[in-house]
């Protein structure tokens, strides 16, 4: 408990712990700021509430377009806050060398490990908590415009669509711990982690079009149906315009590879803690 308290004041200290909270939810509170001027300061929303013929439809399409977009664009921000927020947990202490005092401790560098870990979580729920919060508030906006918006909402559906979103944020945060491993600070752990990002989807784009043009073999196209940004789907994203005009629980979800996500969380978290556990000061 000792070395958690020390995390968690050291995290607590941090300028880009409160950085990285304000800024995952900008988009969110942007959107919810959109809702409420339109709602307070015009009738716009209820001029097209009142005039649709086809207003569950439409209640449909912008609700799906604001969780959506919201829990997306918070993952996004988060590979590049904490990034950042990991890098001065792991990269920059390695690199000027102060994590050897928390080596000379007598706690095992594993529970040093997972101490950053749990600090970094602990920081990740309360932006997701502030996250849902937003997101809740815009719905009451709506809700206040047509009742419509409540009466389309599948509670399930949404259960199932955080619970996945959380794991596969968790999995991203786990990467971004074995890249911080092996980085020298803050900008290294970031770059490396955009670079990664944007490779994985590369090599996907490469499996898709040679599964398009058959210049791969099909073993190879089966295979990169199990890659890691693969793992991290959950929404068919080419195909979910056809389901507009259908009910949230119609959309065309994939729950069956959060299994192997869960899974390269922990081949994430289990090389971090090998590399952080036998790397050099």
């Amino acid at each position: 408990m000792g070395i958690l308290k020390a995390e968690l004041d050291k995290v607590r200290r941090l300028g880009w712990t409160y950085l990285a909270i304000l800024g995952m939810n900008a988009f969110s509170g942007a959107m919810f700021l959109i809702f409420l001027i339109l709602y307070l300061k015009s009738s716009a929303l209820d001029d097209v509430a009142k005039a649709s013929v086809e207003m569950e439809r439409q209640a449909l399409t912008l609700l799906y377009f604001v969780f959506v977009t919201e829990t997306w664009v918070f993952s996004f921000l988060g590979v590049f806050f904490f990034g950042i927020l990991i890098g001065e947990l792991v990269g920059r202490e390695f690199d000027s060398g102060s994590v050897g005092l928390l080596f000379m401790s007598p706690f095992t560098r594993l529970s040093t490990f997972i101490a950053k870990l749990v600090s970094v979580l602990l920081v990740y729920f309360i932006s997701l908590g502030l996250n849902l919060t937003i997101l809740m508030a815009t719905v009451f906006i709506l809700s206040r415009v047509h009742s419509v918006f409540l009466r389309i909402i599948d509670p399930m559906v949404i259960f199932k669509l955080l619970g996945a979103q959380v794991l596969i944020d968790i999995s991203w945060i786990g990467l971004m711990f074995l890249v911080s491993t092996m980085s020298r600070g803050v900008a290294s752990t970031l770059a490396y982690t955009i670079f990664i990002y944007f490779f994985l989807l590369f090599v996907d784009a490469v499996i898709w079009l040679g599964a398009q043009f058959q210049f791969i073999g099909p073993w190879l196209v089966k295979a990169g149906a199990f890659t890691f940004t693969n793992s991290c789907r959950v929404l068919d994203s080419q195909h979910v315009g056809k389901y507009f005009t259908r009910a949230i629980s119609d959309f065309p979800l994939a729950f069956n590879l959060l299994g192997l996500n869960v899974a390269y969380t922990f081949v994430f978290l289990l090389l971090a803690a090998y590399a952080f556990s036998k790397r050099e000061i």
